[in-house]
């Protein structure tokens, strides 16, 4: 259990960390983004096998990953990653959000990211980047009301479901004051 996210929740406490015991339902709540929407720009669904190797690589490093679990479903997950590999970048990360269907519109997604940015910020990153597709108002509407800012568009930066996707930037100052 993660007890250092306090007043995030009034019901007992539904997040904690990933373990690898959770894998399947991750790479199952990632494989219906992928096949059903443009939230991640992936076109082919995992195998378990092939996501843990991101797993191990984050949840070995500095980077958590999160869970909701209700009543022992994993109802969504959460994640930093590395923004880029150089080294002068180890300050910013970039972190993702996936919620199974059946879980979205109840306020998970806002209480998982609310914990993201503690987790950031006691790893003593200095920015989160959240990289979200232009047709996801959802997602944005989300991201403003935790203190993202809008950081810019690349127009036309990807293509799935025959469709051309902008890909909207959010960032979130993890040392500014006013956070």
């Amino acid at each position: 259990m993660i007890n250092n996210l306090n007043g995030i929740t009034k019901e007992p406490l539904l997040i904690r960390y990933a373990t690898e015991q959770d894998l399947p339902a991750i790479v199952e709540i990632y494989n219906h983004a992928i096949v059903n929407t443009t939230a991640t720009y992936d076109y082919t669904p995992y195998q378990v096998h092939q996501r843990k190797p991101w797993f191990d690589r984050l949840t070995q490093g500095n980077y958590p990953i999160l869970v909701w679990e209700e009543q022992g479903e994993i109802a969504g997950y959460a994640a930093l990653e590395p923004f880029r590999p150089d080294r002068a970048y180890c300050a910013s990360v970039m972190h993702s959000i996936y919620l199974s269907p059946n879980h979205k519109g109840k306020g998970i997604g806002f209480k998982l990211v609310e914990a993201l940015i503690i987790e950031a910020k006691q790893h003593d990153f200095a920015t989160m980047i959240a990289e979200i597709d232009g047709a996801n108002p959802a997602s944005i509407a989300l991201h403003q009301k935790l203190g993202f800012t809008y950081a810019g568009t690349l127009k036309n930066a990807a293509k799935k479901f025959d469709t051309w996707l902008d890909l909207v930037f959010y960032e979130y100052d993890l040392l500014g004051e006013t956070q």
